[in-house]
């Protein structure tokens, strides 16, 4: 093994990881030929890049390149990503080969060295330096002895993995001198045995980060999930039946957060670092307006469609080679257009009128299912809304905003949902059966049945 001067922050040992990955049997839709994603730290200059064939893109075209089996074979685009419980800032790939089958998880932490860790999630207080960590779970999934091999090499690249608009700028004193850097790991495998290992290193070279590998990755995992879950329960909270729809919704709203540079809004992490005033005004809210519930819910999950399996959105769409636009993705354009359509099909204002609920899928009010809005902002103040359906109907519970009272308060509901119960300040519209159920799935189904299929090379 080789290893270079303040390079060693990398290592790979058996270890138990907190989080149990989940084993699959269909892949996840990923409309992106060039599906980008992304790890960090909220209100850091900076974001690790995972490029669409799965490396770790780092300080001055350094890349961290994984590969597995015998001989290596390096990850590729044919691995579809995903995120921790579908938002966390915690990516998942998985892979197979020869009976083993391979499952990472990228993610990032502040250095061990900062003075308060829980500060430093949320802020450079220690600088911009930030840790990269990457499990991996190893499995037989044979009938026999099985040899499992990981390669890891971190090593600096002559150019740019891609032309990137307005990338940003390295200081050159944070860069240390580089030479690659190459680690193997392997374990004989029984049928059915499980093998887990880390690896961490830092975005920028330190002196001193071989330090950091005896740190626990299980620890950090679990701060790096409270401290998300934490900070989302303090926003705004929405849920809707759409699985797919509540999971992009608050991926968006931590896409958003990685985006951020020291409280400066930015459009994201590795390309332009200015936030043109041209890219707040992309979704219009004409067919809400007006009244055509059923089209805003087909253009809801149409716009969804063109997201990755990781809940990224683009700035825009080459729709001829499914690729997001000169490798702009995840985009915070793109998450906070999906995030306030959601919010306005959900809870619109119209000049002193608040709606409730104007354009939703009728299969959302739906027996057993349920519409939950928390702690949400409005020009009325903040206001919360439970919606549950029944065999019958739907019942409802609502608090309403208390700064400033509504001229009216409008709940939207379809003539085969009834509302169950008294709701004192509250009119009921009763609109039209909407003639199409529109949910993921279809939209899915009908994209593929016109779509060539996407080449993952």
């Amino acid at each position: 093994m080789r290893e270079a001067p303040h390079f060693a922050a990398l290592t790979l040992a058996a270890i138990i990881i907190v989080a149990a990955l989940p084993l699959t049997a269909q892949e996840p839709f990923d409309y992106f030929r060039n599906s980008w994603s992304v790890i960090g730290l909220k209100d850091y200059e900076r974001g690790t890049r995972i490029t669409p064939d799965n490396q770790l893109l780092l300080a001055g075209k350094d890349r961290v390149s994984i590969a597995v089996g015998n001989p290596p074979t390096p990850l590729s685009r044919r691995q579809t990503k995903t995120l921790l419980e579908g938002w966390l800032p915690v990516v998942l790939v998985t892979t197979s080969t020869d009976n083993v089958r391979y499952e990472f998880l990228f993610w990032a932490t502040p250095l061990p060295t900062a003075a308060d860790w829980t500060r430093a999630f949320a802020w450079p207080t220690d600088g911009e330096n930030y840790l990269n960590w990457v499990a991996v779970k190893a499995t037989n999934a044979g009938a026999r002895k099985a040899a499992a091999k990981i390669q890891l090499k971190r090593w600096t690249a002559k150019e740019d993995y891609v032309k990137v608009a307005e990338s940003p700028p390295e200081n050159p004193e944070d860069i240390l001198k580089r030479q690659t850097f190459v680690q193997e790991f392997s374990w004989t495998l029984k049928p059915g045995e499980v093998k887990e290992g880390q690896i961490n290193f830092p975005f920028f070279p330190v002196k001193g980060s071989e330090g950091f590998l005896k740190e626990d990755s299980k620890i950090w995992l679990k701060r790096t999930v409270d401290f998300w879950k934490s900070l989302m329960a303090q926003a705004a909270h929405l849920s809707v039946p759409c699985r797919k729809a509540t999971e992009a919704f608050m991926a968006s709203q931590v896409c958003q957060l990685l985006a951020l540079d020291r409280g400066e809004i930015h459009a994201g992490e590795g390309f332009y670092d200015v936030f043109y005033i041209r890219d707040g005004a992309y979704t219009t809210m004409n067919d809400l307006c007006r009244g055509l519930d059923e089209q805003v819910v087909e253009d809801f999950y149409w716009y969804l469609l063109h997201s990755t399996a990781a809940q990224a959105f683009p700035e825009g769409v080459y729709y001829q080679e499914r690729t997001a636009w000169g490798e702009t993705i995840p985009h915070a354009t793109g998450a906070s257009n999906y995030a306030l359509l959601l919010r306005h099909m959900l809870v619109h204002e119209a000049g002193n009128e608040l709606h409730l609920l104007p354009a939703v899928p009728d299969w959302w009010l739906g027996e057993g299912e349920e519409i939950r809005i928390e702690r949400a902002p409005t020009h009325f103040g903040v206001m919360s809304l439970v919606v549950r359906g029944t065999a019958s109907g739907v019942r409802v519970e609502f608090t309403p905003p208390q700064r400033e009272r509504p001229k009216k308060i409008i709940l939207h509901l379809p003539q085969s949902r009834p509302f169950e119960g008294t709701l004192k300040g509250i009119k009921i519209v009763c609109r039209p059966v909407q003639k199409k159920r529109w949910d993921f799935e279809t939209v899915v189904r009908l994209y593929k049945e016109k779509a060539p299929p996407l080449l993952k090379k």
